[in-house]
């Protein structure tokens, strides 16, 4: 009895074998499910990085709306600016209707977050305006 029986020797490799098998088919799982992970975080990466790269720092929007708003056909619809600590107001009590669509079309088409927006038809060529944009 001080000797190992050869077909118990085989029957514990074969099960060590089957273990080992699927132990490998676990880890090959693990690393598909990983691999698709990597993919779904490095689009969000993708998309977050390409809409912080779109929305401007606070210093950034200020310059630009300074630029927009220092135009000959603003000047005359007196436009006026509150910073607050997360936002940028602008207000005009009256202003004609070529200074706003020209003002509309530089904010709607530039890449400004706009919080609130607010006009208020006063005549056919005056309206009132209202403006918060975030930062």
């Amino acid at each position: 009895m001080n000797r190992l029986n050869p077909l118990y020797v085989a029957a514990g490799l074969v099960v060590l074998a089957l273990l080992l098998v699927l132990k490998l088919s676990s880890a090959k799982e693990e690393l598909l499910l990983a691999k698709a992970e990597y993919k779904e975080t490095s689009l969000i990466l993708s998309e977050l990085s390409s809409l912080s790269s779109a929305y401007m720092s606070r210093d950034e929007v200020k310059k630009s709306l300074q630029r927009i708003l220092s135009q000959p056909s603003l000047k005359s619809a007196n436009i006026e600016q509150s910073i607050k600590s997360n936002s940028l107001l602008l207000r005009s009590s009256s202003m004609d209707k070529e200074a706003l669509g020209s003002l509309m079309g530089k904010l709607l088409n530039g890449a400004y977050d706009i919080g609130a927006f607010e006009i208020k038809k006063l005549s056919e060529n005056k309206a009132s305006l209202e403006v918060e944009i975030k930062w």
